[in-house]
């Protein structure tokens, strides 16, 4: 006999994790339910309930259980229910407000490349000027660009460079957050000849080459508070590897346990940001960005995360281990690259 007394959990629940507790919560309820019907029909010796799934129906089979009392299995089963409406309230009040928060962080990384133009003459200072009254008038005020920060060369190949990095909520967001920003523009030169002397000025100062790219926001983010004051910003690139005995969710976990016990507690890295392609011109990349007061700061980091390392890992042959595991998904290459941040042009 089917007992369709319940539905089933649907899909469109806030999370995976709720909708995993909640199918708990149904198919226990129902497991006791089934109890109870089996003692009032003693005609039927099993009952089954239907869970949907993605391969097809999942039939849970509850044997009837002559040997126990009526009165005994109505009590535990009202009891088991009572109990998991408690703990299913207690964990979505434990996880919902976290989850809401997640949903409402940056997913996605937007990364634009462009070059001072050597030919234009103009200060540094200047620039900034005329970059801060955008920033002011659009950036600042357009609510779909969550993050943004201006970097330039400090120590890198090329010292032209100019990054641009937003910050976006999701894919949909980038696209309307352009519109947005046109119609921002417009409200901040209404005057169309003015407007148009405003962004010749701007494109002036750039070359007419330019990349963008859009990175996924990995896990473990550090974010570093506003601040006026110049940081250093060290970008390491690290290409991913993908071993044939790879598992499942195996160098995210490695990864968190490293995160967690090393970056995020070494007080000399003052913001970590890790994102990883999803956009670009190479499915490879891994990048980091590390956030230091100066570069004797940078020189520092080394001792301070070998003595990290040591203390969550102080038995040498399990440090190895681990870390034969984590360097089997990277390639054995990597780049660096030191940037300045431009303060006034962070949101």
């Amino acid at each position: 006999m089917f007992l369709p007394l319940l539905d089933s959990p649907t899909p469109g629940l806030v999370c995976p994790l709720l909708k995993e507790l909640s199918y708990i919560f149904f198919c226990s309820c129902r497991c006791c339910i089934a109890m109870l019907f089996s003692h009032a029909h003693h005609t039927t010796k099993a009952y089954f309930f239907r869970r949907p799934t993605r391969a097809g129906i999942d039939l849970i089979y509850i044997p009837y259980l002559p040997h126990l009392n009526l009165s005994i299995t109505k009590t535990f089963s009202i009891m088991i229910i009572k109990k998991l409406i408690g703990i299913v309230a207690m964990l979505c009040m434990t996880f919902l407000p976290s989850v809401l928060v997640a949903q409402n962080d940056p997913q996605l990384l937007v990364v634009s490349r462009h070059h001072f133009n050597p030919s234009s003459n103009f200060t540094f200072d200047e620039w900034k000027a005329h970059e801060k009254e955008y920033f002011d008038k659009v950036t600042l005020k357009n609510d779909l660009i969550l993050r943004t920060n201006v970097l330039v060369h400090y120590y890198t190949d090329d010292n032209s460079e100019v990054l641009f990095v937003t910050a976006f909520r999701s894919w949909e967001d980038i696209e309307k957050a352009n519109a947005k920003g046109d119609e921002l523009a417009r409200a901040a030169w209404p005057d169309s000849v003015k407007r148009r002397a405003f962004f010749d000025k701007q494109r002036s100062f750039y070359t007419s080459m330019h990349s963008d790219e859009i990175r996924s926001i990995a896990p473990n983010t550090k974010p570093f508070p506003a601040d006026t004051a110049v940081h250093i910003y060290y970008i390491r690139t690290t290409h991913r590897a993908f071993p044939a005995d790879a598992k499942p969710g195996e160098f995210q976990q490695l990864k968190n346990e490293y995160d967690q016990n090393v970056t995020l507690k070494n007080s000399l890295v003052k913001g970590y940001y890790p994102s990883r392609h999803m956009w670009g011109a190479d499915s490879r990349e891994f990048i980091e960005a590390f956030v230091y007061s100066s570069l004797a700061d940078i020189e520092k980091t080394g001792a301070a995360t070998e003595a990290l390392i040591k203390a969550h890992w102080p038995d040498e042959t399990k440090r190895k281990e681990f870390f034969n595991k984590l360097d089997k998904y990277s390639e054995n290459w990597h780049g660096d690259a030191l940037y300045r941040n431009v303060p006034v042009l962070r949101k």
